[in-house]
């Protein structure tokens, strides 16, 4: 195989992979929407993986950069696209940290009504345990 015929092959599956990724983000939206803990360790896993495989891809394409310097116009072009799409990727996956942390908030304030701790202190300037949080008095 010839190093550009490599090189494109290399670009092919690379992108291929920043699609799953993609995909991947998109799915992980709803997961996070439906608050499925789940659903978001198993696509975690599996972005993992195509985050590994993806840096592989590169290692070689980076390699094979280094031995054959000469550009082409369609790796050139090729390159141009897998950075657009890894553009994509980052874009999503800021976008589902936004949405993880509107979910924490969510899920923090109704765990704070479920099971409200005591704004009070005792002598000693701690908080009150919740078993003990019945017994303060209401007297001013």
């Amino acid at each position: 195989m010839t190093p550009r015929a490599r090189a494109l092959a290399l670009l092919a599956e690379l992108r291929a992979l920043l699609l799953s990724m993609v995909a991947l983000a998109k799915d992980e939206r709803v997961h996070l929407r439906q608050l499925d803990s789940t659903g978001l360790f198993a696509l975690a896993a599996r972005r993992s993986e195509l985050s590994q495989e993806a840096s592989a891809r590169m290692l070689a394409l980076k390699e094979l950069r280094a031995a054959h310097p000469d550009p082409d116009e369609g790796i050139t072009a090729g390159l141009t696209e897998v950075r657009r799409i890894a553009a994509d990727v980052k874009t999503a996956a800021l976008l589902n940290q936004e949405l993880a942390a509107r979910s924490l908030a969510l899920v923090s304030g109704l765990l704070r009504a479920l099971q409200p701790q005591p704004a009070t202190y005792d002598r000693r300037g701690a908080g009150l345990s919740p078993q003990h949080a019945g017994l303060q008095s209401t007297r001013a």
